[in-house]
């Protein structure tokens, strides 16, 4: 009788136990969840702002580009209005392309943790620059 009892004890204990180890595994994978769902909005934000700035970018040069066609085409170029028309559309157009071009940097930021400094392929283990260092 009492070894039943004490294998019904043991069998309580270890469920409780599994209980509490399970629910420890459950934090953890919601802890880790909620890790995954702030980096999916921070990358969709990331996009969404790269769009925007490249949308404006493309606006900008082509607005200039379209400045600067209608100035050349349409103005006489003895008329002052010409040279004005043509710097200006073409300063609006090199200033598009770098905005369109800076937009990119959005997409860069999350990528900080890829290490690219050891390769998966390296059968030795160290670095290719590990071999000039005793020359």
């Amino acid at each position: 009788m009492k070894k039943i009892i004490a294998i019904i004890i043991l069998f309580c204990l270890s469920i409780t136990t599994y209980s509490q180890n399970y629910k420890q595994r459950l934090d953890s994978l919601e802890f880790e969840i909620k890790k995954i769902e702030k980096k999916q909005t921070n990358i969709v934000n990331q996009i969404d702002l790269h769009q925007k700035r490249y949308r404006t970018g493309v606006f900008v040069s082509l607005s200039g580009t379209f400045i600067t066609v209608i100035s050349a085409v349409v103005i006489n170029p003895n008329n002052p209005m010409y040279y004005v028309g043509t710097i200006t559309g073409s300063i609006l157009g090199v200033s598009g392309c770098f905005i369109s071009l800076n937009s990119f940097k959005f997409l860069k930021k999350d990528f900080d943790y890829i290490d690219f400094s050891k390769s998966r392929y390296d059968t030795n283990k160290t670095s290719r620059y590990d071999m000039y260092k005793n020359e």
